[in-house]
């Protein structure tokens, strides 16, 4: 028995991909401090816009300065020629490279530089996937080519349900999978969301089936609503940020759904590095350890499932508050359609702190794999030799970081929810009435989110 739960600790806490800082940090004061701190923070961030925000806000009539209205053919066609040789390599890398994570740059380029850099790039800056998305350049290039695909009618029943599947299943191989740092594995499910994306461009064509079922066209579209750019009215112009998440319309139910798995994915990925993780998981594990290691996938998978759903629920319940206590003559749908769009700030903090290690210290990588990709000795642009640099960062910085982060996120969110409650229901009591359940949620999930970041830290 002690030989089992050894192992499942183990396998329950990857090694490969590990997001903890490693680096034990004793804080200037106790850590109930910060979480209360935070919270009342939260809550004064609610008084200030029930004071301050009172005229009714109309989407799309935020402040905004041109940048320029030229576009570059020729740097815009290097920028995705680039993105496409970068995305076979890793492909061509995966399977034929050096199987050491640490020695082939697939893994460092998919899990590192693909989803933690861009997520990043498209929350601060825009939307940065549009220009580097692969599978969208190169199915372009095939449609240019003479390929004509069938561009049959989306079905609305289908919405966003198959990025909501993909999101899921990217967020297990993430965080569950044990063949997340094996080079040829990782290559293979590339070429199978390859086939997957393909398909869907070709029968629905490309740009409904990447509003719908792209998963990281609106994943990184929904970061990118609080980037400071923007392409509108033919020009690049520079924008407050966050004002991009006011909603144009209410999501759809599917879209609600993988809005919040965005942010119960990478809060379990935090909570899974946690003590209080690892002994439910071993009280589960125990009813089921005669399957033996099918055990401990299922209840990885169990808990990767249960956390959307309960966010899911938890969401849904504060949407029927908010509309009990606002205005009964809002639809529940439109209500939960809109302020779902707050909640993105918050997922955008948690993608923040919980990665900035990983991208800091693990990322640095890169600079060596562009000189050896395959790992096979080579010395292309003199930079193999390097190795990354553990100053950059340490636990302290990282700490105030997402201290930072998370609490800025939940006051964005704040301002964004009462921006919505001004615009949706007839009075201004009513707007403040209906923001106390979201204010709830936001300062219980602000407290919840800072312990979770602290566990690898102060643990």
């Amino acid at each position: 028995m002690p030989l089992l739960i050894a192992t499942l600790l183990a396998l329950l806490s990857s090694d490969a991909h590990a997001h903890g800082f490693g680096m034990r940090y004793d804080l200037p004061l106790p850590l109930d401090y910060f979480i209360w701190g935070g919270a009342a923070i939260v809550l004064l961030s609610f008084v200030i816009a029930a004071i301050f925000l009172r005229s009714h806000a109309t989407t799309g009539t935020y402040p905004s300065v041109v940048v320029t209205r030229r576009k570059c053919p020729i740097l815009l066609g290097a920028i995705r020629s680039f993105a496409a040789f970068v995305f076979i390599l890793v492909i061509v890398a995966g399977y034929i490279g050096a199987q050491n994570p640490y020695k082939n740059i697939s893994i460092v380029m998919v899990w590192v530089i693909a989803w933690v850099g861009i997520g990043y790039a498209s929350a601060l800056f825009g939307n940065v996937w549009a220009l580097v998305n692969p599978w969208r350049i190169v199915f372009g290039w095939a449609e240019r080519a003479g390929l004509r695909p069938l561009d049959l009618p989306y079905p609305s029943w289908l919405g966003a349900w198959p990025a909501c599947a993909q999101l899921f299943v990217f967020a297990w191989l993430e965080i569950n999978w044990p063949g997340s740092g094996v080079p040829r594995l990782v290559a293979t499910a590339l070429v199978a969301f390859t086939i997957l994306t393909w398909g869907g461009m070709y029968v629905f064509g490309r740009e409904s089936w990447a509003r719908n079922g792209g998963f990281f066209v609106i994943l990184f579209g929904l970061f990118a609503r609080f980037g400071i750019f923007e392409w509108k009215d033919g020009a690049l112009r520079l924008r407050p940020p966050a004002v991009g998440l006011i909603a144009e319309r209410p999501a759809r139910f599917s879209e609600i759904a993988f809005i919040i798995l965005i942010l119960a994915t990478v809060t379990y990925d935090g909570f899974a590095e946690t003590e209080l993780f690892q002994t439910l998981a071993l009280a589960l594990y125990e009813p089921l350890q005669g399957l033996g290691s099918v055990a401990v996938a299922l209840v990885s998978t169990i808990g990767l499932a249960a956390l959307p759903a309960l966010f899911i629920a938890a969401y849904l319940f504060v949407a029927a508050l908010v509309r009990a206590l606002g205005d009964n003559a809002v639809s529940f749908e439109r209500i939960a359609g809109t302020f779902v769009y707050s909640l993105i700030p918050i997922a955008i903090a948690y993608h923040l702190a919980h990665y900035l290690s990983l991208l800091l210290i693990e990322g640095q990588n890169v600079f060596a794999l562009i000189s050896d990709p395959f790992g096979y000795g080579w010395n292309l642009f003199g930079t193999a030799a390097y190795r990354a640099d553990l100053t950059v960062m340490n636990a302290e910085f990282l700490w105030f970081f997402s201290v930072a982060a998370i609490v800025l996120g939940h006051v964005a969110a704040v301002y964004l929810a009462h921006v919505e409650a001004i615009r949706l229901f007839a009075t201004r009591a009513a707007a403040l009435r209906s923001q106390i359940p979201m204010l709830a949620l936001m300062i219980g999930y602000t407290m919840i989110s800072l312990w979770i970041v602290a566990q690898p830290i102060t643990g």
